[in-house]
């Protein structure tokens, strides 16, 4: 019975089916999409593109001061998602990766080619440097036309989601600065568009302000609409990022993390920088915690195998032999189950519980 003023009725089970199947999807003046309480979908983790961290279709900004290997970190963040390997103990969905550099063309290109040599195996990723200052405070037209292009690309290669790199926001506001609200709200609006237009991940490098305890440079906006936010910086004699803002997770410990020099061109003397996990810094609880079904499945084959033989170094293709189940990958070709073995392993050695060399391998203490 409902009680409405005076009037009073009832509503039996099926008339509330039958209202229920009327209502309409969308507002009939404006179209606006209308979503009814008991019609919601439930948003899982088939939208992370980097496990409990980064989603499809949301924006987050990493940011620290100069020096501190924010660019190399961002770097290394989105390449794994193109590879579709492990970050930091996370797994990642492959993505289509578009990184527009408004600073730094050449340098960004030479970390590049680090991050390439130091995993030889990885090819033709889904990987594009775009080397352009975009205007997203005034022409949101060539904003929409660019989103059309990046999305068109990632469909010629299979891809269905994106992740955009803006490095760094500044070089995106053609003449506009990050403290002035209606700059900031403009860069905002810009970026909806690959978001919520096109459900592209935004990714922004952004700089510290003078003062490091108020945060990153320029108005608040920015922190408010970004669903993560990571800051870059330096503790002591390390350097660590961590998760300052995480909309819809809990804040994670900080990951500490080093700048390895890799060298690019003997001859000439060239050399870069990639990221890598700090030594030392995990015990053997923290580095066994937080495995992935396919590293604990892989881990387990090798433990096992070196049991089983009484060696202490086994070949990577026995390794991989022992590991090569069902529980590897769902796919029954050898390709994709060595590709899930091949970022299994590298994700055990970046938590120091595998060491392979000269195409052996042996468990860690």
């Amino acid at each position: 019975m409902v009680a409405c003023g005076e009037l009073e009725f009832s509503m039996k089970d099926n008339d509330k089916q039958n209202l229920s199947a009327r209502l309409p999807d969308k507002l009939p003046k404006t179209g606006y999409q209308i979503v009814w309480f008991g019609k919601e979908e439930i948003v899982g983790s088939e939208h992370d593109i980097v496990e409990g961290v980064l989603r499809a279709g949301e924006l987050s900004v990493i940011y620290g001061e100069s020096g501190v290997g924010k660019t190399f970190f961002a770097l290394d963040v989105v390449l794994r998602i193109a590879a579709e390997l492990d970050w930091f103990g996370r797994e990642t969905k492959q993505c289509g990766v578009f990184y527009i550099a408004a600073e730094g063309y050449p340098a960004i290109q030479n970390r590049i080619a680090a991050w390439r040599l130091s995993h030889p195996d990885l090819e033709d990723l889904p990987f594009g440097l775009i080397p352009k200052r975009l205007d997203m405070r005034e022409n949101m037209g060539r904003i929409s036309e660019l989103a059309i292009d990046i999305r068109e690309m990632a469909a010629e290669r299979g891809i269905s989601k994106v992740v955009v790199v803006l490095d760094t926001l500044s070089g995106m506001l053609n003449g506009g600065v990050d403290s002035q609200p209606v700059d900031m709200a403009a860069f905002l609006q810009a970026a909806s568009i690959f978001t919520q237009g096109f459900g592209f991940h935004v990714m922004v490098v952004h700089h510290s302000g003078k003062d490091k305890s108020k945060g990153m440079r320029g108005v608040t906006s920015l922190k408010a609409a970004a669903d993560t936010v990571i800051l870059v910086e330096k503790n002591g004699d390390r350097l660590q990022a961590q998760l300052e803002k995480q909309k819809d997770g809990p804040i994670s410990e900080a990951i500490p993390f080093c700048i390895k020099p890799i060298s690019i061109d003997v001859d000439a003397g060239l050399s870069s920088c990639i990221v890598d996990v700090a030594p030392n810094t995990l015990d053997k609880t923290d580095r066994t915690s937080g495995l992935s079904r396919v590293q604990s499945v892989v881990r387990n084959a090798l433990l096992t195998e070196l049991a089983n033989t009484g060696e202490e170094t086994i070949p990577l293709d026995v390794w991989f032999n022992a590991a090569n189940t069902s529980d590897l990958s769902k796919s029954d070709q050898r390709t994709a189950r060595r590709n899930a073995f091949n970022r299994a392993v590298e994700a055990l050695s970046h938590k120091e519980l595998v060491v392979v060399r000269d195409g052996r391998a042996w468990s860690r203490p």
